[in-house]
């Protein structure tokens, strides 16, 4: 698969779907990658409550999969830019997906937490907050860019959280993948593929990061 290395560790069909068709974008374009108001987004619906002490305790935190509108917002808060400003506008999504290098870590306890990106030095600090039971808000170092609220609707308990997301200021939705490795396996990423269908986001918006570069 050495002719797409943008597509990272997404299901092989996917990848090649992506590139027979030039989905990824040569500049990044926020507008383009809205998928909905929050009114639509999947509310938490998993069987128990996430293990904030689980995670806690992870070291780092990886990013490899989301769609495009979570990977651009992401983008955004660590960079302190707004879609308009041309250093995002000229990002190209070969250059997100095999650049970026995205890790975090959060203590919600203390409300804390660090993001990581593009392998430059320094983080960008977040503000991590367990509102109720299984949603989780995020505000990001500048806060101009907006607080994001995240809901639980899938997990393992061990290695990967789906993470349904709202955020309030543009009030639109998005989605993620949090997982305590770069890489997941082919059974985790045909649940996490069938769940986020399933809760009617758009397989062309989605992306995966490639961390086979990434000094993390």
């Amino acid at each position: 698969m050495g002719n797409i290395p943008a597509c990272g560790v997404i299901l092989v069909a996917y990848c090649l779907i992506a590139v027979s068709l030039n989905i990824f974008t040569e500049a990044l374009n926020l507008k383009d990658a809205e998928e909905g108001r929050c009114f639509q987004i999947p509310k938490s619906i998993i069987d128990k409550d996430i293990n904030s002490t689980w995670m806690n305790s992870v070291p780092a935190w990886y990013i490899p999969l989301a769609n495009r509108y979570e990977y651009y917002r992401i983008v955004m808060n660590h960079l302190g830019l707004g879609p308009e400003d041309e250093q995002f506008k000229g990002m190209s999504d070969e250059k997100l997906i095999n650049k970026s290098c995205f890790k975090f870590w959060l203590h919600m306890y203390s409300s804390t937490g660090a993001l990581y990106g593009f392998e430059k030095p320094g983080y960008s600090r977040v503000v991590v907050q367990l509102s109720r039971s299984n949603v989780i808000d995020m505000l990001t170092n500048p806060p101009m860019i907006g607080m994001a609220r995240h809901y639980v609707t899938l997990t393992d308990y061990k290695t990967f959280v789906v993470l349904s997301n709202c955020w309030l200021e543009s009030n639109q939705k998005s989605w993620e993948v949090v997982s305590t490795t770069k890489t997941l396996s082919s059974e985790a990423l045909q649940m996490i593929e069938e769940h986020v269908k399933s809760l009617g986001f758009n397989p062309e918006q989605f992306m995966s990061l490639n961390y086979g570069n990434c000094n993390v």
